[in-house]
This record gives C-alpha cells, sequence and structure tokens, in this order.
C-alpha cells in the first residue's frame, strides 16, 4: 500500500511518485530464510540539474531562519528544520541529522514529530531499531488524531499472523484516519471490511462505499479493483467480483506485477466462491 506522507508543494508530484511505487520491485524482507511483511519509506527528490540553494529564491534564508527558531526551541521549527534536513539535498545532510530535531519537536508534543519518531524507531530509520519505543511514539502521535500516524499504528497491528484483539485496534485506528479523510486509512479499512478472516470486521457493503470516494486517486492501483472484487464476492455478486478482478489483473499486468494471487482469486470467484485475507498483502 503505496502512501505519500509528505510532499512539498503539495499536488504536483503525488500521482508520479505513486506509480513509481507501484512500478517499483522489491526483495522482501526475511527472518531465518523465511519472507516477512515489512514496510519501506522513501525519499523522492525533484531537483533541476546543476541547481544549488541560492538558486532556489530565498530558500538558504528560510533554511537559515528555521534553523535559528529551532536553535531558540520553538517546536515547530524544529519540526520543519528536521524536514528541510530530511527533504532537500541542497543541504547536502542525512536522515540521520534530522531525527534529533523531530525528537525535540516530539518531546514538546509536536504530533508529526512524533510520527517521524515512531516510525524511525519502529523501522530502525536513521536510528537503533527499537519497536517498543517506536510503538509508544506512534500512539502518542494517534492518539493526537495524526492520521498517518493511525495508518501506521494499524499496520503495525496487522503484520505477520495478527490476534483477534490486534485486528480490532488496527480497525478503531482506520475508523478514526478514515474519519479525518485520510485516503490510504480509507483504502485500508476498505480491504479489511471487504475481505477479513474475521466475520465480524466484514462488512462488504461499506468497503464498496469507501473505495467509492478513491477511484479518481486510486483507479491505477490493482489493490483498488481487488478490494471491490473481494466485496462483491463477500456479499455474492460474482458477475461484479470477476470483473472487477480482470481490471486489477489488467492494471497489475501493466505494472510488470506477479499475478499468481490475483488470478487464484479469480478462480475462485469464478466457481463463485468469496475470498478472504489481507488483499494489501505481497
Amino acid at each position: 500500500l503505496p502512501r505519500i506522507l509528505y510532499a512539498v508543494p503539495v499536488g504536483y508530484f503525488e500521482t508520479t511518485v505513486r506509480d513509481s511505487v507501484l512500478r517499483s520491485v522489491y526483495l522482501p524482507a526475511r527472518i531465518n530464510g523465511e519472507p516477512v511483511s515489512t514496510s519501506v519509506s522513501m525519499f523522492y527528490n525533484f531537483t533541476v540539474a546543476g541547481a544549488t540553494i541560492h538558486d532556489y529564491g530565498n530558500l538558504d534564508k528560510r533554511v537559515q531562519e528555521a534553523k535559528l527558531k529551532a536553535d531558540a526551541g520553538d517546536p515547530s521549527a524544529q519540526m520543519l528544520y528536521g524536514m528541510m534536513i530530511a527533504g532537500l539535498p541542497q543541504l547536502h545532510q542525512t536522515y540521520d541529522q534530522a531525527l534529533p530535531w523531530f525528537l525535540k519537536a516530539a518531546q514538546a508534543g509536536s504530533p508529526y514529530a512524533q510520527y517521524q519518531i515512531g516510525t524511525g524507531l519502529l523501522r530502525g530509520r536513521g536510528c537503533q531499531c527499537d519497536t517498543n519505543k517506536g510503538e509508544i511514539w506512534l500512539e502518542k502521535a494517534a492518539q493526537a488524531d495524526q492520521a498517518d500516524a493511525q495508518v501506521s499504528l494499524a499496520e503495525y497491528l496487522l503484520r505477520d499472523h495478527p490476534t483477534p484483539e490486534s485486528v480490532a485496534g488496527a480497525m478503531v485506528w482506520l475508523e478514526r484516519a478514515a474519519k479525518h479523510g485520510n485516503d490510504s486509512g480509507k483504502l485500508l479499512l476498505s480491504a479489511m471490511l471487504a475481505a477479513s478472516p474475521s466475520t465480524t470486521a466484514r462488512d462488504p457493503a461499506r468497503a464498496l462505499a469507501l473505495v467509492d470516494t478513491l477511484e479518481r486517486e486510486y483507479k491505477i492501483d490493482p489493490s483498488y479493483w481487488e478490494i471491490r472484487a473481494a466485496a462483491n464476492a463477500s456479499r455474492g455478486d460474482y458477475k461484479a467480483a470477476l470483473k472487477s478482478e480482470s481490471e486489477a489483473i489488467d492494471e497489475a499486468t501493466g505494472l510488470g506485477w506477479d499475478l499468481t494471487q490475483m488470478k487464484n482469486r479469480q478462480s475462485l470467484y469464478a466457481s463463485q466462491q468469496p475470498w478472504s485475507g489481507n488483499l494489501l498483502d505481497f
């Protein structure tokens, strides 16, 4: 499930980044030789060849101003300066150099900084991996209604073989994220409503209503069509399920994806059987 967590400027490069992520090939993380579910975060920097920080108007002045305020203890400036370090290649710094500024802002109560620290600790990004502390920071941000943190916490609870309690907890966070209009939260929630192994969590009609709101952004994503297929199969409309699964396979073929799981689901729907499981687990 590709998620865009931060974009500057907003509304210009998101479609290109999502398309790039969907076309990327990843080797699975392994424990004792067995593949395990994991998540990866990446920065996409769009730059003009040969340009320096001085070619971006007053950007160098804004960086210095942010650093002065951050040094003086302003949490919002600490967060901004951390994002500048992490996201501006012109500064020639690395993510581990941004983390101390995120930590200062997180300790001062910035939900987005708490989210950055939480995900950094969970993934060992720029620091030593510490899942216990990562989960604590993520929950702080999620409790403050930082929607990306709510989705990340839900994904963490659903990893590997979740317990019924973990599934229930993930549903709570996804409901809150969806309520705040977070598209990734809506997509993950709709996937669970469409095909969760837990019958108490399943609601195919609501899954279809949720994905209807995402068509503009996600219709090139095979997962969007897979959710529609599973939801229709769950409510017994196998004709609609097969049509959506065919759309998923067409999109996935164009992206160069492995079609094995999709074709297995297509065969089930053709024999008028529903499918349950994690639709976003590849």
